[in-house]
């Protein structure tokens, strides 16, 4: 399920909630049929905001909340990858120059600096897991020729 729209004046919001029901069938003799797929959460699910600043139109802060549930990391289901959640927080500012549009964005992802597993995945015997990135800071800049 998601949802997309403009909740207030100047606030958007863009989010989403996944749940998956995934499980392991027909597998070799039998021995893991049942058990969750590896690496796929129960659930997922994230929201977004964005609010203009009134009293300055060409600037808007953000934020994002990223949920994953939590996961298997081999077919037998006896590793188990804890869930975890994420908050991300940004600026963008938008100025005129010369006619052409130029886009500053920064923002901080993982502002708790949360220790995570991003995703797990793999075949029978061959998993791996995706270590989340720590927090992180991130500036560009864009321009509309």
């Amino acid at each position: 399920m998601n949802v997309y729209g403009i909740a207030a004046p100047g606030l958007k919001v863009l989010g989403g909630v996944t749940w998956l029901d995934a499980e392991q069938k027909t597998t070799s003799g039998g021995a893991t049929d049942g058990n969750r797929v590896i690496g796929v959460p129960r659930i997922q699910s994230n929201i977004g905001l964005e609010w203009a600043l009134p009293v300055l139109p060409d600037m808007a802060l953000d934020t994002r909340f990223v949920q994953t549930g939590a996961s298997y990391y081999d077919s037998a289901n006896a590793l188990r990858v804890p869930g975890w959640a994420r908050i991300d927080l940004g600026a963008r500012y938008r100025i005129d120059v010369s006619g052409h549009e130029l886009t500053l964005r920064a923002r901080i992802d993982n502002v708790t600096d949360k220790d995570y597993y991003a995703s797990a995945g793999g075949f029978t015997g061959l998993g791996y897991l995706v270590v989340g990135a720590p927090r992180s800071f991130v500036f560009s800049v864009a321009v509309d020729l």
